[in-house]
């Protein structure tokens, strides 16, 4: 898929210095001859050790903002792809062109209206982001699949750990979108699957693991970019243990065996060229 200009939209930034930093991780993903996802994979190693982000529990008007200091998971991944993608646009592209990318891949349909336009549940950005043809699923070109069952209302649930939630106008714009969401079908792959080297042979620098968790309300316990070397993939990820921005030393297989408690099985998730 070429690249497709987006309109601009000035969003709100973290800092200042978000914008400077922006354009250096952008100026060095067009330094190499790399693929798409290869600079995502690059620009995931470019954020180690940012921070977890607690932006949406306590800021009441939550806009969608450039932050690459600190995340969410979902918007780890975000800002990611969103800065692949504007290191190969055309001309001299620079954090404007992140920040088109980042609402294009961060918000339903691409379009900014507010807090509940960004895309909190993996599923609904999945969903989104595949008819807008910006990734592909690749979980169920393998098998087993098993289809689980979730019903998806985290944010209403703990509408607490939410502020902009406090209002009710919003809380029902929400309240709407995750009432699609109610016994959703999420495909995942089993765990052990990842041993499999039909399967590793097929993961790419760059790919997205979500790794679907036992409970309810939520569809991800961990979302991280794969970095593949020497054809073994290693996960680099907002660490829900360190609640930073790390890679493993452990490959993918490795690491999920040790965290294995925690969640049912996985998705793969990759860029569209």
């Amino acid at each position: 898929m070429g690249y497709v200009a987006l309109s601009a939209r000035s969003l709100p930034l973290h800092c200042p210095g978000d914008t400077v930093r922006v354009n250096a991780i952008i100026a060095q993903l067009r330094s190499g001859n790399l693929s798409l996802g290869e600079r995502a994979a690059a620009a995931a190693l470019q954020l180690l050790g940012s921070g977890e982000d607690d932006y949406y529990s306590v800021d009441s008007v939550a806009d969608l903002r450039i932050n690459v200091d600190s995340f969410s998971p979902l918007m780890f991944a975000n800002t990611v792809f969103a800065l692949a993608k504007a290191s190969e646009a055309p001309g001299s592209p620079d954090w404007h062109t992140f920040a088109r990318e980042f609402e294009n891949i961060s918000v339903r349909k691409g379009d900014y209206q507010g807090f509940p336009s960004i895309m909190y549940h993996s599923s609904d950005w999945i969903g989104d982001n595949i008819s807008r043809g910006n990734v592909a699923e690749l979980t169920e070109n393998y098998s087993p699949v098993i289809a689980r069952t979730k019903s998806l209302d985290e944010m209403t649930r703990y509408r607490g750990k939410f502020a902009a939630l406090a209002d009710s106008a919003v809380f029902e714009r929400v309240r709407m979108t995750e009432m699609g969401f109610r016994t959703h079908r999420v495909p995942t792959l089993k765990k052990e699957t990842v041993k499999r080297k039909d399967l590793t042979e097929d993961l790419r620098s760059g790919d997205m693991i979500i790794l679907v968790p036992n409970r309810d309300g939520i569809d991800f316990y961990d979302i991280g970019i794969l970095s593949v070397e020497d054809g073994i993939p290693y996960l680099i990820h907002l660490s829900p243990q360190s609640h930073t921005v790390v890679k493993e030393s452990d490959s993918l297989a490795r690491y999920m065996a040790l965290v294995s408690k925690y969640f049912q099985g996985y998705r793969i998730i990759r860029l569209r060229e």
